[in-house]
């Protein structure tokens, strides 16, 4: 199932433009008035795949209900340098996704009014607002000095250039609906979704902190990387890291940062006119104590020589490019001194021998390159790392390999993962349970609640049997728990009000453990109504692991498959969790199956230990008392 924010992206689309198949691998959605609806799709080491959601025409009111929706960011009809997000603020909380919608406008005929000069069409805005003549007359006076003469030379004027004659942008909205420049013909809304363990392949030159260039062509993930190094360096090796996010295409939209960015020491910037970009980086050096600066694609010549210049003052940078690889970024001319460079001299006869050259021109780097790593990227998943940037392009301009190590990044996860994995998420049968525990490398549970909008149950069960003494019936005992995982930093609360104990009298190990994740499925189907809002994350973890995997691997099947030919009664059983659970997925809540050590499990293991020796429990259900029943019938059966 796809997680909580891809649906507040879609429930703004109209019904007859929303996308329903494929939604997994759903990067971006195209829609242009006239045309079909679009959407594009792409599976790991596959290129990204165009096809149409259906057959209806897309039209301007549809685009017009989602533009004017209340959940876009920064404020309806308003676009961030063309773009703008979408947030989440069910609950009361303003929460950013990283989800992004682009604008495409078009343009109106001209009106009339818009006839003659720049200055009469700025005196008729004007007059209409209640101004006065000779407040305006200085505002005509700059637009002249700009050599903005006619009314049509003003469509192309830029806000940022009418900020810049410091003429009041009341006025520019003014002007621009006189002209009727401000048509909109379509949109495109790209799917932003964090990965976890997407450079775990890279964890080791992360962790050495140095310079690090992403290059990689338009969509392959170089944002995706850059927001799981800004979560590493700061959650994990605790650096100081300011990311500086120049169309927030990193920590989305919002005023408050999207979690994947991580939450210990990461402070992000923001920058209104990309001709702040040195600005902004000189103060997150001078000002934010920076360690590490993340700044996200350089484009063109001032923001090249910024970063240069910031490299050059001791603080590690990591940043991304638009480029196929390193021969092209080396050999652009606006991109080039970022790895140094690239010049070419004439060289004389000796020195074409000495090289074997056949050429009179000889290529050379200029100066030491601002990065010592580069990372090309490739929609495939398989990198390229290069860890001697200089070595590297001289070798490249010498015409020989330039070197490098093949790492597939494949095995990255959508967050929230379906892992099974230890999280140590509890630690004690307190009513308050610590979701974060310290020491623990995987993914604390908090964390995965941060990352899926709405609230987020963990179940956690478990199972025992005590051996009977001369061979005496092997009494069961099964428990299950509840917990709500909270996202603000407090410590997880256990629902004791839901506990659930069952007794076997004569049971199994795994009788007793599936025991036990029946009871917590059973539980929360009959209880699901009483939480509110409704849950968005369900996290189910045991002690034992190959039932964790058996459940998994029915869960993500066209059919419960999985055979029990040593054990017949547990098949029922586990048919009836499968089910349950996909219920719970076709309502939007996203399943998570992990696995979880005995010493973090000590909840449901009290229950299991309980239920055992009182020889009583709170659960029933047919399934139950029909595995004991024939669990019995076998005991009979050996003993005779």
């Amino acid at each position: 199932m796809v997680d909580h924010q891809l649906w507040l992206l879609l429930d703004m689309f109209s019904r007859e433009i929303q996308p329903t198949k494929q939604l997994s691998e759903l990067m971006e959605v195209k829609l242009r008035v006239g045309q079909v609806a679009q959407m594009r799709t792409r599976c790991r080491g596959v290129s990204p795949v165009l096809s149409e959601i259906n057959d209806v025409l897309v039209t301007e009111a549809m685009l017009d209900a989602i533009v004017s929706h209340a959940r876009l960011a920064p404020a309806p009809r308003v676009f961030h340098q063309g773009r703008a997000g979408v947030l989440d603020r069910a609950g009361g909380e303003a929460r950013s996704t990283l989800h992004r919608i682009t604008a495409v406008w078009g343009h109106k005929g001209y009106g009339r009014d818009s006839c003659g000069s720049a200055g009469d069409l700025l005196l008729a805005a004007a007059v209409e607002m209640g101004r006065s003549c000779e407040q305006v007359r200085p505002y005509i006076q700059k637009l002249k000095d700009q050599w903005h003469d006619t009314a049509e030379s003003l469509r192309s004027t830029s806000q940022e250039s009418w900020r810049q004659m410091e003429i009041p942008e009341i006025l520019y909205h003014a002007v621009q609906r006189k002209l009727g420049a401000s048509c909109l013909t379509g949109l495109t809304l790209r799917v932003g979704r964090p990965f976890l363990g997407v450079c775990d392949r890279i964890q080791d030159s992360v962790s050495r902190c140095l310079s690090t260039l992403l290059i990689g062509q338009a969509g392959v993930g170089k944002s995706t990387v850059l927001r799981e190094m800004a979560r590493l360096l700061s959650d994990k090796f605790h650096k100081c890291v300011v990311v500086v996010d120049t169309t927030s295409e990193l920590g989305g939209f919002g005023s408050v940062a999207h979690e994947a960015l991580g939450t210990r020491d990461m402070t992000r910037l923001t920058v209104s006119a990309r001709s702040d970009l040195f600005q902004v980086i000189l103060d997150a050096v001078q000002n934010h104590s920076a360690c590490i600066i993340i700044v996200d694609e350089l484009r063109d010549a001032k923001e090249v020589e910024a970063v240069r210049t910031i490299a050059n003052q001791g603080v590690v940078l990591f940043a991304s490019v638009h480029a196929c690889n390193l021969s092209q970024l080396a050999h652009n001319p606006t991109l080039s001194p970022l790895i140094g460079n690239v010049k070419s001299a004439l060289i004389g006869d000796q020195r074409m021998r000495e090289t074997h050259s056949q050429s009179k021109y000889q290529e050379f780097l200029e100066y030491e390159p601002a990065f010592s790593t580069v990372i090309e990227i490739s929609e495939t998943g398989q990198w390229r790392v290069i860890d001697d940037v200089s070595k590297a392009v001289t070798e490249l301009l010498n015409g020989r390999d330039d070197g490098g190590r093949e790492v597939n990044a494949d095995d990255a996860d959508e967050l929230p993962p379906n892992w099974s994995a230890d999280t140590g998420s509890t630690s004690s049968g307190s009513s308050l349970v610590d979701v974060q525990r310290p020491g623990v490398g995987k993914v604390p549970a908090q964390l995965m609640a941060k990352l899926c909008s709405g609230s987020t149950i963990m179940c956690c069960f478990d199972g025992g049997v005590s051996w009977g003494m001369n061979g005496g019936p092997h009494r069961g005992g099964s428990g299950s728990c509840l917990f709500q995982i909270r996202s603000d930093g407090r410590k997880g609360q256990h629902l004791p009000h839901f506990d659930q104990t069952a007794f076997l009298p004569d049971a199994t190990v795994d009788q007793a453990e599936f025991a036990g994740l029946l009871a917590g499925v059973e539980s929360l189907a009959r209880c699901w109504d009483q939480f509110f809002p409704e849950p968005g994350l369900l996290l189910i973890e045991g002690d034992r692991k190959v039932i964790i995997d058996d459940v998994q691997a029915g869960l993500h099947r066209s059919s419960a498959n999985i055979a029990f030919p040593l054990d017949p009664t547990l098949q029922p059983v586990f048919d009836h969790i499968v089910s349950a659970l996909r219920k719970l997925e076709e309502r939007g809540v996203k399943i998570c199956l992990r696995h979880r050590p005995r010493r973090f499990n000590k909840v449901a293991d009290q229950l299991t230990r309980k239920a055992r020796d009182e020889q009583a429990g709170n659960f029933q259900h047919k399934l139950l008392d029909k595995m004991v029943n024939q669990q019995l019938h076998l005991s009979k059966a050996r003993s005779r």
